[in-house]
């Protein structure tokens, strides 16, 4: 970047390679040593409610020989491979095949952090930034707040790692074109899509513009625009394999119900900032009345929680991209990546800006890309990567490192008087916010002001120290080390707490509950019946965990809340994972408590809180509780099984289904609503016939019927496509029934009725993806061919 980065297009010295891979994989130990030595693993947030469920069973079906095209355990079922967040085919997965589920959850986790501190040295280097600012960029970006929080949400972790290898790779073939450079970006790139994140292949592609137009030093180089584009369509092609599948079910999934205000949600609130500098002010314990005054609002998020509850970046790293911004605003890099990051903190402002707002409005496509507060880790490795020309800029001119220094004693000192007048004025800072936060509960107010103290003392007193030693200190190496060191240990003191472990066995072992169901019916199988956690507050008791973050954890599991009961083979009626059919959440939408319409989906159980008792059925059987966290287990007996026979009630449309679901003169054990095209139709008396499931497979089921008159086959799994009936070898169409599930018309008589599912596009973006890597393999061989040939004949 900027005018101290050589545009001759050569490689820096890849100097220290093994060394610096030696000390990222140090400093990731230092850094999570909680994870790394106390038996705990990671379990925050969707690590135990979308990632050990989703992992925990592609890892069983891949070890039977099999693999997941289907996933039955959430929202009447879904496609496995369409949920982009199960990563089917990103190589990371192998590790959950060789290793128990903590264990790999912990290794999974843990070697992101090396793989992105070693992608952002070796971009930094590519661009001729030295290797002392290197380092310190890479410490800013793989430490930062976001990477360390979103330790609770796998596929963005993974993609925080694989941005600067794209990046890195990209500039590569800017400087050195190369068929062999173009397959490596776009093998990276499709990595990002492999690994569950569309929006950050998307965000990916759109940074490689910037990153060419800065390479364009003549007019010629325009050709590079060429290159980039065949980076995007090869990386494209060779992700085919989860796009095809992905977009297939798009438009029937959740995500095409999308409005514009849930795309918003979780958007950057301007006040943090302060987060930006100083670290998690505004982080509370989830589910306590302070976090939902503070997110709700203060913070504005629409919802209970922080996305991450961290953006720390740092103000050390923040004052040497000034420096770089201040001292190299003229020259081309420095416009580029100036307003690379204008764009992009823009963007994240989401509903609190004016851009995103327009963007998502004008392109509804853009709505599956939700909360832009997704954006933040490519604020931050921008900022990364201009403070290490910053700190490169202040060694090599006396005059702008004399200058820093007296900046960082400055704001050192003010920090740590503004933390020390807080300490005797407890209010002082606090009731700045009472402009903006009006209904603040005073223990609100406490908790940021503590926090506000806390970080201000800290960073104070680092960045003094820091000014000294840059004083003092007479070599580059040692300036610069002094840098790293505060820089990481300022890293560390904000977002080590941040991130969330628990016990292995909250997710290895079934809760009370879970347990309580499989004595009632039995070891666990799929085509039984249903579990459904209505939505409602925790109890707590005194033997609950102290730790916030495991308490929070075991109350999930105990719940058996979200893609939880996937775990112990338990099938949930609860609708979570992004490819639930838009048909299921119409439903939970519609009727808010979906327990009281459950037993038609086969929901034999449902849990609730004991303040939500009041809502649900006296007939149902009360069978269990959870003291600990005040949950009662109730048995329908009356709930639908999970196939039978029924007389047709047709409806127009699917709204009126919906709506009919409800209806009291609806006899759900005697008929099915179907979407016909005649007049409603009053159905006859009588059994209409008997059904045998005779196997039960996620991808395949098969049904032996019985009837003495034509009648309508009900299996309540989801509706959707890519299913495919037969009925003694002859294919029949599938009709939606009751809104969410499937049915299919039978004749009188005993038939063979058979249920099979293919994930719609996986074979052709196989196909795509295999045929796209052999051309890639095919043309660099040939490209090599043809140099070692020409070397040769010279």
């Amino acid at each position: 970047m900027y005018e101290l980065i050589s545009r001759t297009g050569q490689s820096a010295s890849h100097w220290g390679g093994t060394g610096f891979l030696a000390g990222a994989a140090a400093a990731t130990i230092v850094f999570f040593h909680r994870a790394v030595f106390s038996g705990r693993t990671f379990i925050g947030r969707d690590m135990l409610r979308v990632y050990f469920p989703l992992y925990r069973y592609w890892a069983e079906r891949v070890r039977n020989g099999g693999f997941p095209e289907w996933y039955p355990f959430d929202g009447l079922g879904q496609p496995f491979v369409g949920a982009v967040v199960s990563g089917a085919f990103h190589p990371i997965h192998l590790i959950w095949l060789l290793a128990p589920p903590a264990l790999a959850m912990n290794i999974s986790v843990l070697v992101c952090f090396p793989v992105s501190l070693c992608g952002v040295f070796y971009l930094s280097r590519s661009l001729s930034i030295g290797r002392y600012a290197a380092a310190f960029a890479a410490i800013t970006y793989a430490f930062s707040g976001y990477a360390i929080c979103i330790t609770n949400n796998f596929a963005y972790l993974l993609a925080v790692a694989t941005v600067p290898w794209v990046l890195w790779a990209v500039d590569r073939v800017l400087t050195g074109p190369s068929i062999w450079r173009v397959g490596q970006a776009s093998a990276f790139l499709a990595l990002l899509v492999l690994g569950g994140d569309l929006e950050a292949f998307a965000i990916s592609c759109a940074m490689c513009v910037p990153l060419a137009f800065y390479r364009c030093t003549e007019r010629k180089d325009v050709r590079k625009g060429a290159w980039v584009a065949a980076i995007w369509g090869f990386g494209t092609l060779l992700s085919a394999i989860q796009v095809l599948p992905a977009f297939a079910v798009r438009s029937a999934s959740r995500n095409a119900t999308l409005g514009v205000q849930e795309a918003m949600l979780w958007s950057v609130h301007p006040l943090r900032v302060l987060d930006l500098g100083l670290g998690p002010i505004f982080a509370a314990e989830p589910g306590t009345e302070i976090a939902k005054s503070i997110n709700r609002e203060l913070l504005s998020t629409g919802m209970s929680t922080l996305w991450v509850d961290s953006l720390y970046i740092g103000l050390l790293p923040l004052v040497f991209a000034l420096v770089a911004l201040l001292t190299h605003r003229r020259a081309r890099g420095g416009v580029v990546l100036l307003c690379s990051i204008a764009l992009l903190i823009v963007l994240a402002l989401g509903k609190h800006g004016l851009l995103y707002p327009l963007a998502i409005r004008a392109l509804p496509l853009l709505r599956s890309f939700r909360y832009p507060e997704k954006i933040m880790p490519w604020v931050g490795l921008a900022i990364a990567l201009s403070a290490a020309v910053g700190l490169q800029t202040i060694e090599s001119h006396a005059r702008v490192r004399r200058w820093t220094v007296l900046a960082l004693l400055g704001l050192g000192l003010a920090c740590t008087s503004l933390g020390l007048f807080q300490t005797w004025n407890r209010t002082f800072l606090p009731n700045l916010f009472r402009g903006v936060w009006h209904l603040a509960p005073p223990a609100a107010l406490e908790f940021v002001g503590a926090r506000l103290r806390s970080t201000l003392l800290r960073t104070g007193i680092v960045l003094s120290l820091l000014a000294l030693f840059l004083r003092i200190l007479r070599t580059v190496s040692a300036r610069s080390g002094a840098a790293i060191a505060a820089g990481f240990l300022l890293s560390y003191l904000s977002n080590e707490p941040m991130y969330q472990l628990a016990r292995p066995a909250i997710a290895s072992e079934p809760s009370p509950l879970a347990r309580r169901i499989i004595e009632l019916d039995g070891p666990p199988s799929i085509g039984n019946g249903r579990v459904y956690r209505l939505t409602g507050r925790y109890g707590r008791s005194e033997s609950l965990p102290v730790d916030p973050a495991e308490r929070f954890a075991e109350a999930q599991a105990a719940s058996l809340e979200a893609v939880i009961p996937g775990l112990w083979g338990l099938e949930g009626s609860n609708d979570y994972l992004p490819a639930v059919s838009s048909r299921v959440d119409d439903l939970a939408d519609e009727f808010g408590a979906f327990a009281t319409l459950s037993g038609i989906f086969t929901t034999r159980y449902v849990i609730a809180s004991q303040p939500d008792l009041a809502k649900l059925p006296s007939s149902w059987e009360r069978v269990g509780e959870d003291s600990r966290y005040q949950l009662v287990l109730l048995r329908n007996n009356g709930a639908l099984p999970r196939a039978y026979l029924a007389l047709p009630h047709c409806v127009d449309n699917p709204r009126a289904s919906a709506r009919l679901l409800r209806h009291p003169q609806f006899s759900p054990h005697r008929e099915v609503l179907l979407e016909c095209d005649s007049h409603l139709v009053t159905p006859a008396t009588g059994s209409p016939g008997q059904v045998f499931i005779r196997r039960y497979l996620p991808e395949e089921v098969l049904i032996d019927v019985e009837n003495e008159r034509e009648s309508i086959l009900v299996v309540t799994d989801a509706y959707y496509d890519g299913w495919v009936a037969t009925i003694d070898g002859a294919k029949v169409a599938i009709m939606p029934a009751n809104h969410s599930v499937r049915a299919v018309t039978v004749p009188p008589g005993r038939h063979e009725v058979t249920f099979r599912y293919h994930a719609t596009g996986l074979r052709l973006g196989a196909g795509i993806s295999l045929l796209s890597l052999l051309v890639m393999i095919g043309c660099a061989g040939m490209a090599s061919w043809s140099r070692s040939r020409s070397v040769k004949t010279v």
